[in-house]
């Protein structure tokens, strides 16, 4: 790639490194996969001393690359498809500010081409150009957003990217525009990550000059205060900067490929960047690959919380708002588990500069596992009975502001049947165990029961500080507690005293929780 020393007529310095490094590039994928088998099935016991020693010894070597090395499959799966056959892919650009369930309001749209000659952008536009859809498809339950009918920029309507990406496409197709092979999302926190890299860009038409840091901000004030009273087209700086921004990407160096892929890889990692394929074979492989937004409960989860909020008026509020998550659960014997799940809400005034309408307007949705029944407390009223919607998953559901300097808190009671399971959990890959990192069970299957949660992230603004603690029977003691972020791999810190288990961590992503205990 670094022998690239001039670009052809007509072509971008991106695409002329991408035609010159494929054959290279899977050749060094294949080979990729080779040392990734070899190196998941490469034992330390049984074996004499030197070379448990050695065995050792390389896997400290390769464990930093473990995450790269656990995902082979997927990325040589996403080289073919792009590089071996011309694809045209939609690129949603997401605005996490006015937040929506797959991550923002979608704003603008663009087409890129990619395939053996390269890759090129072929147009970047305001969402509203798009004219509406002919099709007259009724608002979901709750999505009161401009009317009573859904439209291409909602439809991302619903946290499981592939359901949003598949209404994306219907819209897409009755609005007569050019066949795409799939869908990608991408939000300001991933636009903030390539301008770590490729800004700062200044626009000339607006005066100002952008970077990862003052991106969100100058964003707003020029969308919502300098051109909200003109009349005007008010996304038209984000056309200009998404231009600018993709054109130096099609200019960038062979030195910057390593900074955009790692900027890329963090932002799909932590669902920034979200992707869905016609193709059901690269699309299986995006989901082991941990990139395709899906709520996708690995074997033996019995228990499931994906909380959603969805902003049903238009604003930049979310900007302001801090947001919490404590889940409690006790287990009982008989294998059900009640549950309290806490949400906290604080409308910050000192981070709402900019923005028209100072109130949060929220539509939440919280996700359980199928069977869930809401409880209610001493003194309050019943429980309205839960919503299952196109994601299949009963939901509790609730409408409300949060207006500015104000907190809320939302308590939503229920009972799952079926959490604490017999037997022994199967190993899931990029686990604790699966990479030889956590602590091999030491009891009989038969005498053992467990308990596996899956924490589905909404991509947000921030990482929202999450806390889960579990409690055991009495008399049930713990005999192997584990948790880790799905996607990467990285174990969090579990805390265990006397069967009260706890962990709290900065949501960055979806995460799996698996408690293992003695039946008593």
């Amino acid at each position: 790639m670094r022998d690239v020393s001039s670009t052809p007529a007509g072509e971008t310095r991106l695409s002329a490194l991408l035609k010159t490094a494929r054959p290279h590039l899977d050749a060094a994928l294949v080979s990729l996969t080779t040392v990734a088998d070899h190196y998941a099935r490469l034992p330390d016991q049984g074996l004499l001393p030197p070379l448990a020693d050695a065995v050792r010894s390389a896997k400290q070597v390769v464990g930093p690359l473990d995450p790269i090395l656990r995902r082979s499959d997927s990325f040589l799966a996403l080289e073919r498809y792009f590089l071996a056959t011309p694809r045209r892919i939609l690129i949603v650009s997401q605005n996490n500010a006015e937040l929506r369930p797959t991550g923002g309001f979608i704003g603008s749209y663009g087409l890129i081409e990619i395939g053996p000659d390269g890759l090129a952008l072929k147009e970047y536009k305001d969402v509203y150009t798009l004219k509406d859809s002919p099709r007259r498809v009724p608002a979901p339950a709750g999505a009161t957003m401009a009317g009573t009918y859904l439209q291409f920029r909602d439809a991302n309507w619903w946290i499981d990217f592939p359901t949003s990406a598949r209404t994306l496409l219907q819209f897409w197709q009755d609005l007569e525009q050019p066949a795409v092979d799939g869908v990608v999302a991408v939000d300001v926190v991933a636009m903030g990550e390539l301008l770590n890299v490729f800004g700062p860009i200044t626009v000339k038409e607006f005066d100002t000059t952008f970077t990862a840091e003052n991106l969100l901000e100058r964003l707003t004030y020029i969308v919502e205060v300098q051109m909200a009273p003109t009349g005007r087209a008010r996304k038209g700086v984000l056309s200009l900067l998404a231009n600018e921004l993709s054109h130096r990407m099609m200019a960038m160096k062979p030195d910057d490929l390593l900074a955009t892929s790692t900027a890329l890889g963090k932002s799909a990692n932590e669902k920034h960047v979200q992707l869905y394929f016609t193709d059901s074979d690269t699309q299986s492989a995006m989901k082991e690959g941990g990139w395709a937004g899906a709520i996708d409960p690995p074997d033996d989860t019995t228990d499931l919380l994906a909380v959603t909020n969805a902003m049903i008026r238009a604003a930049k509020a979310n900007a302001g708002v801090r947001k919490t998550i404590d889940y409690q659960v006790r287990l009982a014997t008989d294998g059900s588990a009640d549950t309290t799940l806490t949400l906290g809400y604080y409308n910050d005034e000192a981070h709402l500069r900019g923005t028209w309408r100072a109130w949060f307007g929220n539509y939440l949705r919280v996700y359980r596992p199928v069977g869930t029944q809401q409880l209610t407390g001493p003194g309050e009223a019943a429980a309205a009975g839960l919503m299952t919607d196109e994601i299949r998953l009963p939901a509790v559901t609730r409408a409300f502001r949060v207006h500015r300097g104000d907190s809320r808190e939302e308590v939503i009671r229920t009972s799952v049947p079926h959490a604490l399971a017999p037997g022994r959990a199967s190993v899931v890959p990029r686990s604790p165990l699966a990479a030889g990192t956590g602590t091999q069970p030491l009891m009989p299957a038969s005498s053992v029961s467990h308990y596996r949660l899956l924490v589905v992230r909404q991509v947000d603004l921030e990482n929202v500080p999450t806390r889960i603690s579990v409690s055991l029977p009495a008399g049930w003691p713990v005999s192997g507690v584990s948790a880790w972020n799905r996607t990467t791999g990285e174990a969090l810190l579990v805390s265990n005293h006397d069967g009260a288990i706890e962990l709290s961590t900065p949501l960055n992503g979806d995460v799996i929780v698996d408690v293992e205990t003695v039946r008593g």
